[in-house]
């Protein structure tokens, strides 16, 4: 819904908040509601509304509020998720695979004899 446009001579609080800040560019917030309060005893003014009528007046005018080092940005980096790592599937291989596997293992003494077994047969057989 639009807002109704203010009659001719009514109070219009941004505008005199904007009045108020250009007369003293260095006024503080709460002085400047003061100031509004007491030019016009019979307005009703929200002091939160005032406030960001105050803060948009000083960005108008190209006063700060900050006069130190400027902040660290407020918002949070963001990290990359880590990345997902999967375990190794199961090989659901033949079962009399794994059979003969034990038995070289057993005929071999033991899997690292085993494996360097397999490495030079894997040699061994260069054409297949």
């Amino acid at each position: 819904m639009a807002k109704k446009k203010a009659s001719q001579g009514a109070f219009v609080m941004s505008a005199e908040m904007r009045k108020v800040v250009s007369e003293n560019p260095e006024i503080k917030g709460k002085d400047a509601i003061a100031l509004l309060k007491k030019r016009f005893p019979g307005e009703k003014i929200n002091e939160n509304s005032a406030n960001v009528a105050f803060s948009n007046a000083r960005k108008a005018i190209g006063v700060s509020g900050k006069t130190s080092a400027p902040a660290a940005s407020s918002t949070p980096t963001r990290r990359p998720a880590p990345a997902k790592t999967q375990a190794p599937k199961a090989q659901t291989g033949n079962f009399n695979v794994l059979e003969a596997a034990k038995e070289l293992v057993e005929a071999a003494g033991d899997s690292q004899t085993a494996i360097e077994a397999l490495k030079q047969l894997d040699k061994l057989q260069v054409g297949k």
